[in-house]
């Protein structure tokens, strides 16, 4: 990070390439009022997410990234990314993103061609899945229903150690119970 020549090499508490460019944004917005850039980075240094927004949990060697706070295509795509980064066999659950009104279709294409092993839950997550089927994507490799039960009973025999499993979806979706699920698998 750069301000006015001042250049310092700043370790975020929280993963995503996201959060750094949104951490440099709010430092250059200090310095445009003031903050120096000391005064920006200790701020940021007691920067946490909110429960439910990339949480890391391990269990039994599997690796859980819990995003079921909310969800956009955007908050989405990021997350995606994220799990890009990580090293082992990568599984995003996703859920259907809610609230987007009349971008709710190009919203869930856009997920949808930007695919990994995935698994699908919810009615608008058909969407998501008729856009992974237009790609060169191993549809083996997809997997759809209708409520988290249908996901959480294809995942846990599936799941081995060292996979890193997200799970993203609007909150109202509540596929919270596939984290805590998957801390249970055996």
């Amino acid at each position: 990070m750069t301000v006015d020549d001042d250049s310092r090499k700043i370790s975020l508490g929280v993963p995503g390439a996201h959060n750094a460019i949104n951490a440099a944004l709010a430092i250059a917005a200090c310095s445009q009022v003031g903050i120096s850039m000391d005064q920006a980075i200790a701020g940021l240094g007691n920067l946490e997410l909110t429960g439910k927004r990339l949480a890391l949990r391990e269990s039994r060697g599997i690796r859980v990234i819990d995003d079921t706070y909310n969800a956009s295509p955007e908050s989405t795509l990021a997350a995606l990314n994220l799990l890009d980064d990580i090293d082992g066999r990568k599984i995003a659950v996703l859920g259907d993103m809610l609230e987007l009104g009349q971008y709710e279709r190009e919203g869930h294409r856009r997920v949808g061609l930007r695919a990994s092993e995935i698994v699908l839950v919810g009615e608008l997550s058909k969407i998501t899945q008729e856009a992974v089927l237009e790609t060169s994507f191993n549809p083996q490799k997809l997997h759809w229903f209708a409520n988290a039960d249908g996901a959480i009973d294809h995942l846990k025999p599936t799941l081995q150690q060292g996979d890193i499993v997200l799970v993203k979806s609007s909150h109202s979706m509540h596929l919270e119970s596939i984290v805590f699920a998957l801390e249970e698998v055996h």
